[in-house]
Formats: C-alpha cells, structure tokens, sequence
C-alpha cells in the first residue's frame, strides 16, 4: 500500500509542477476553432448583408413604383387642362386617346391618357370630363390613374 501511495503523490507532484502542460491545447485543435469562428461571422455578416440587400430592393421597388404614380396622377391633371383647352377653343371636342411621348416625361417611357367628354344629362350648359392616365403605356406594371371633373360652359 506504501508504494502506492507513494506513486500517487509522485503523479501529484508531477501535476502539480507542469498544470500548463495538462492544459494546453493543441496547436491543430486551436487552429480547428478559429477556423471555425471565422467561419461563423463570415456567415453571420452575409446574412447581414442578405438582409441589408433586400431591404435595399424592396425600397428601389417602392421609390419606383412611386415614381410611376406621381408621373400617372401629372398625366391625368394634365388631361383634364387639355380637355379644358380644346373645349375653349372648339365646343365639338368630345375626347382622344393623347400619346404622350417619352422625351416629354421621363425620358424612357411613354404614357397614354384617355379623354372622354360628354354632355351631363340634366344641365344643357355643363360637360362631364373624364380622364385616365396610364404610365409607362406599355408595361405590365403601370400605374393608372383616373380624374373625373364637370365643365361649365357660359
């Protein structure tokens, strides 16, 4: 039983002069766990710049699609003031179909606005004008606006 208390007390011994050696880690194990931390904040910062990224394209989408609209709403304001116009100078207007060319509005596409005069049923001195603005004219995603206003004629 001496020699192996003894024993313990040497490995003890041992243990206790060199706690260093015990606990380090080996070079390959640490480099295993920086790789792997690395690999985790290079994951952490493209899901970040995922979410940044969409963030950003659904706001262009948004500043687009309102583009479109304020442009269609101009176009509608600005077929109700040509009906006005044609009405002062030729009381037979009763509308056209205005292709409005691109190089007028933004440069890219063209719009179209629909004009449609006609007397209002009850009142002999009035005309109702109705316009609808549909910018760009060609595209599957356009913005329609419509306006709709009553004309005393003197």
């Amino acid at each position: 039983m001496k020699s192996t208390s003894r024993h313990r007390r040497l490995f003890f011994c041992r243990l206790r002069s060199q706690p260093l050696r015990l606990l380090r880690v080996p070079p390959s194990r640490r480099r295993g766990a920086a790789l792997a931390i690395a690999l985790v904040a290079f994951m952490a910062a493209t899901a970040i710049l995922f979410t940044v990224l969409r963030a950003t394209v659904g706001h262009q989408q948004q500043i687009f699609a309102n583009r479109q609209q304020l442009q269609a709403e101009s176009l509608a304001q600005a077929g109700i003031a040509r009906a006005v116009a044609k009405l002062r100078s030729s009381r037979d207007y009763t509308g056209e179909t205005w292709h409005v060319p691109a190089d007028q509005l933004d440069g890219v596409s063209p719009g179209v606005v629909e004009i449609h005069v006609a007397a209002v049923s009850d009142q002999s001195n009035q005309l109702h004008i109705a316009v609808r603005a549909d910018f760009p004219s060609d595209s599957a995603h356009r913005s329609r606006q419509s306006r709709e206003t009553t004309l005393n004629i003197p």
